[in-house]
């Protein structure tokens, strides 16, 4: 938002004229930056870059244009309120003049790219722009009046050019979240494929194991009707009992791995994981 101060320079320049102070004051501050010149200085100069729009505050610019043989002609001056640096700006080239200030002069300089998003918000800035640049074309007389259709139309295209750039940024804002979400599910995916394996495997064991188990454990108990049980030692029927116990254990964890419904993974020694298969329920 716009401080009290730059909002009186911003809608008192002529770059802004008709536009509502109520709606410029919702501008950020950042797009304008504050300077403050010595008579001399050169704010614009011939031949540089245009990357920027200056708004005179106060003081005095002079206009001048090097010609063949380093002559250099005068062109105008431009005061309080003005703005210099749009058609460079605008055309997307050199600047074609170099602006110097002839008094202590106090400007705001908006940056190419700030520029044209504000005249995003403002479309009002286009029709003063057609306005100023038509005036100061007749004022200068060097070009005729048709380059004010040029540069109309090389602005409008800059404003297109910006707001294709917006939505391009948009859109790739948009595939990256998409594209963080594939991730996610091939996560997802591979996770389940990993259990699903898992418990194929435990099927499979259970099986191949289930079989000559139960053969082990009959043959187990033939081995104990064979033996008068009143002769067994104490140490023979604790081995009798442990053996039992360790055929049960089995049966048991067997009977786990073909029921459970799901598996997680657990911390086991180092790096080393194991599986923990979860007990089905029933459904109700």
């Amino acid at each position: 938002m716009l401080s009290k101060r730059i909002l009186e320079y911003v809608s008192g320049n002529k770059l802004f004229e008709g536009i509502d102070p109520g709606m410029l004051v919702h501008l950020d501050e950042k797009l304008f930056r504050e300077r403050t010149c010595p008579i001399g200085e050169v704010i614009l100069e011939q031949g540089s870059v245009a990357k920027e729009i200056v708004l005179i505050v106060s003081g005095e610019v002079s206009i001048t244009k090097k010609m063949t043989g380093d002559r250099e002609v005068f062109i105008t001056k431009r005061k309080n309120n003005e703005f210099i640096g749009e058609m460079s700006l605008i055309g997307d080239e050199a600047r074609s003049a170099t602006a110097n200030c002839t008094l202590m002069t106090k400007l705001l300089i908006i940056n190419k790219n700030d520029f044209f998003s504000i005249c995003d918000l403002f479309p009002k800035l286009r029709d003063n722009l057609a306005k100023t640049i038509a005036v100061r074309l007749r004022e200068s007389d060097e070009r005729r009046t048709s380059e004010i259709s040029k540069y109309t139309k090389l602005f409008e295209l800059h404003q297109k050019i910006n707001s294709q750039k917006k939505e391009l940024e948009r859109l790739n804002e948009k595939l990256a979240l998409q594209n963080m979400k594939l991730i996610k599910a091939q996560e997802e995916i591979i996770l389940l494929e990993q259990k699903n394996a898992i418990m194929a495997m435990a099927v499979t064991v259970n099986h191949e194991i289930n079989q000559p188990l139960s053969i082990l454990k009959g043959f187990f108990h033939l081995l104990k009707q064979t033996l008068d049980e009143n002769s067994l030692t104490e140490k023979q029927r604790d081995i009798f009992k442990k053996t039992d116990a360790a055929f049960e254990r089995i049966h048991v964890i067997l009977k786990k791995y073909s029921s459970s419904k799901s598996t997680h993974f657990a911390e086991y020694c180092g790096d080393v994981k194991m599986v923990i298969f979860e007990e089905g329920r029933d459904r109700k």
